[in-house]
């Protein structure tokens, strides 16, 4: 099923109260929401149709929705209003008793429901668990909201799926490349000619190696043509305030004096208004003067907006004053390849103050992260050369400078800008209303960045989004390092299972593990690291300690931290007890990796009969096949089962246990 758009919101303006509306058989139920809506378009309303079953409840409902939506900023209201109609309306449905009123509904009774209604949307193929569990949790939150307003009694909800993952997004190495003909390619710039040359001759392999070949080119690609129009965007808008700056011919006061009226009907023209501003500087500093630097919209000056458009075009005149959509896209794209740590929403979060100047001459930029419980991040960047934005320059375009240019294109719409955005750091205007900017819509970002890749060559050629440079620049890190604290440092991530997630699947996956083998002896040095002895005293040198760890990580195996101690386990304990109190593993679970780990536990249990009740099979073999025991365990059945099926196929055979 597919998710609805989020619409344009702003939902850190202050909260007005919603308004009910009955009008016809379209919208028995319709929640109008000031906070929601955009000035200058239709209201944003919400159907809750469904509610109207609930008679006053619903109404008090319905608004309890908006008023519990706008008190969290930047929150879609819409995918909440998909879960929750689908919730009352299960509960209409499932209603046997017709003459109980719903508002009179027990504690018991909504718990059944919920019950009811979760059994239901988990038989639906066409929702995946990770919306299931959406559903759900936006269901709980609300109606937690409504047994404090005291309009439910407060009830338990049932359990999320477990083990639910999102879908892995491949990093940009594995973009998919469509055809080109002769004829598109011989229109290209030479330069991504040659690149499409080779990036056909490394589509033909599979390898580490080709992989961050490909990395690298298509990064490459994308980066010289994102700085190529930040350039030429930047220039016009530098271009437009030197013309503005040098016209000392227009006296603005004096035109207006003589050629407009304004009145409550917007602005009355006198004949030989336009004689003036044909020409281009002048109808610049007038646009500058009369509309404070913005672009008026079709609704604020339609006169004037189709004179200026039939004189100097339409795309003459995009972009000379301020960020657009099509200027805004180069520029977010350059932030997201260089700084691994901000996602698409980062730079969107950010306010004007969230971009200073520290030690060094340096940048600083600080955000909000939204999914990690509104947690502030920061970024140092190097600001790079200062010739890197002119219009000939070669030099490389850092993030700290895109963000720059962000700011000060955006600073003629913050007057302008919707209740409380002001200070957002990025702004874009509608195309109707000068009075109306607003962060950009994620929505939009997302068509611009299609339009982008079509507009560019072989980019054209290449199907991947801008949220794909995340992950890409997590498995390059992990392959650079095999740590993956690193990688979860890199990408400003507090728990490690996150990161874990941004590499399982990716990496793993890629790499042949069968010929590694690095289970048996990875799983010796972290009994070895916890009871505090050398790995000499299990027959494994240092320097062989090393390769073995290098052998692990490169196999997507054992990403683990063994920041255990003997502190950490209580009192004098086994050294099995030591394992599972100290050792902190991160596994990636896939069943390559449960494949190894089932046949080394199967492989200790079959050939240890000879040295069973031995000091050695005592403390090292059977505390080592007890802990494959515990991470099978903690695996998902899915996983272990597949890892059954694919060791079947691929037996998996180790040395003899001594």
């Amino acid at each position: 099923m597919s998710r609805r758009r989020v619409p344009p919101v702003d939902l850190m303006s202050k909260s007005t109260p919603a308004k009910i509306h009955k009008d016809g058989k379209s919208h028995p139920l319709r929640i109008v929401s000031p906070s929601h809506s955009v000035p200058g378009r239709r209201p944003k309303t919400f159907d809750f149709r469904v509610l109207d079953k609930f008679g006053p409840l619903g109404n008090q409902i319905a608004v309890a929705f908006i008023e519990f939506n706008s008190a969290e900023p930047y929150v879609s209201a819409s995918g909440r209003a998909v879960a929750l109609r689908s919730f009352f309306g299960s509960v209409v449905n499932a209603k046997v008793d017709r003459s109980v009123e719903l508002q009179s509904l027990t504690q018991n009774q909504w718990r059944a429901f919920a019950s009811g209604w979760f059994l239901e949307i988990k038989a639906r193929k066409e929702i995946t668990d990770v919306t299931r569990n959406n559903y759900l949790y936006d269901c709980g939150t609300f109606f937690e909201y409504l047994s404090r307003k005291r309009l439910v009694p407060l009830f338990s909800w049932p359990s999320s799926v477990p083990n639910v993952k999102n879908k892995h997004r491949p990093s940009v190495a594995h973009a998919t490349i469509t055809d080109a003909s002769a004829k598109e390619i011989a229109a290209w710039p030479k330069q991504d000619q040659a690149d499409w040359k080779k990036l056909q001759s490394l589509a033909t392999s599979s390898s580490a190696k080709t992989d961050q070949g490909r990395s690298d080119l298509i990064r490459n690609i994308v980066r010289r043509h994102a700085e190529r129009e930040i350039r030429e965007a930047w220039y016009l808008y530098q271009h437009t305030r030197s013309i503005i700056d040098r016209n000392t011919t227009f006296d603005f006061e004096s035109y207006c004096e003589e050629f407009e009226t304004d009145s409550g009907n917007g602005i009355t023209r006198k004949y030989g208004w336009q004689r003036e501003l044909i020409l281009l500087p002048n109808a610049l500093v007038y646009i500058d003067r009369k509309f404070g630097g913005v672009l008026p919209g079709m609704d604020d000056d339609p006169h004037f907006l189709k004179f200026i458009y039939k004189e100097f075009g339409k795309a003459s005149m995009k972009g000379r004053f301020h960020l657009e959509y099509d200027s805004v896209t180069p520029l977010l794209t350059l932030v997201l390849m260089d700084r691994r740590k901000m996602n698409v929403s980062s730079p969107l979060s950010m306010l004007s103050t969230d971009l200073g100047q520290i030690a060094g001459g340096d940048y600083q930029a600080k955000w909000t992260k939204r999914r990690a419980n509104n947690r502030r991040l920061k970024d140092d960047m190097p600001t790079g050369s200062r010739r890197a934005l002119s219009r000939e320059s070669t030099d490389e375009i850092t993030a700290a400078q895109a963000l720059l240019v962000i700011d000060e294109l955006s600073k003629p719409l913050r007057p302008h800008a919707v209740p409380g955005a002001e200070n957002s750091l990025c702004l874009v205007r509608t195309v109707r209303r000068r009075v109306a900017a607003w962060r950009p819509l994620p929505s939009v970002l997302n068509k611009k960045w299609h339009e982008f890749r079509l507009r560019s060559g072989v980019l054209s050629k290449l199907e991947f989004t801008q949220s794909q440079y995340r992950p890409t620049g997590a498995i390059e890190v992990f392959r650079e390092t095999g740590d993956i604290t690193k990688v979860a440092e890199e990408l400003g991530q507090k728990d490690l299972r996150v990161t874990a997630r941004y590499i399982q699947g990716l990496e793993a996956e890629a790499v042949d593990a069968a010929n590694t083998r690095p289970v048996q002896d990875a799983l010796i040095i972290a009994a070895a690291n916890v009871s505090g002895r050398p790995t000499s005293d299990f027959g494994i040198s240092d320097e062989r300690k090393w390769e073995i760890l290098n052998a692990a990580h490169s196999a997507g195996f054992f990403g683990y931290n063994l920041s255990g101690s003997s502190d950490e386990a209580e009192g004098k304990v086994s050294l099995f007890e030591k394992i599972l109190s100290g050792v902190k593993l991160f596994l990636f679970e896939t069943k390559e990796v449960a494949a190894e780990i089932i046949a080394f536990r199967q492989h200790i249990l079959d050939n240890g009969e000879a040295i069973r009740g031995t000091p050695r099979y005592e403390e090292l073999w059977l505390p080592i096949a007890l802990m494959c025991s515990h991470i099978i365990d903690s695996m998902s059945p899915k996983v272990v089962k597949d890892a059954s099926k694919l060791l079947l196929d691929r037996p998996i055979r180790y040395g003899p246990v001594t």
